[in-house]
């Protein structure tokens, strides 16, 4: 088994201590054909990633569970088991034209005088 370098592909909790590895934390790992073996910065428990193919997409296989925005990976027809009109009815806050953002406008001519 080689040892390499791994980045975790998102923020995810050790099950064991509860322990909140980071995005892109750069932790050692053992390689196996298709899998990866990392262990808890804390405690030192065994977690291991998997790549999915189906999916395109790193899952944990045990030791530990996704943390925070959980993100969806929609099936291969595309409707993640919901209806079609139950995706056409869910409003994006982007899209509403009523609601325009006008950021503050900031002057540095202050910071930079003499």
């Amino acid at each position: 088994m080689p040892v390499v370098r791994f980045d975790a592909p998102f923020t995810f909790k050790c099950g064991i201590c509860a322990q909140v590895v980071p995005y892109r934390t750069k932790m050692k790992a053992h390689r196996d054909s298709d899998q990866y073996r990392v262990n808890c910065p804390k405690c030192s428990s065994k977690i291991v990633f998997t790549f999915d193919q189906n999916q395109n997409a790193t899952v944990i296989t045990s030791g530990a569970e996704r943390f925070g925005v959980q993100i969806e990976i929609q099936e291969e027809n595309g409707t993640n088991g919901k209806n079609a009109n139950e995706n056409e009815s869910k409003t994006n806050l982007f899209e509403d034209e009523s609601a325009e953002f006008n950021p503050p406008k900031i002057s540095f001519a202050n910071y930079f005088k003499k």
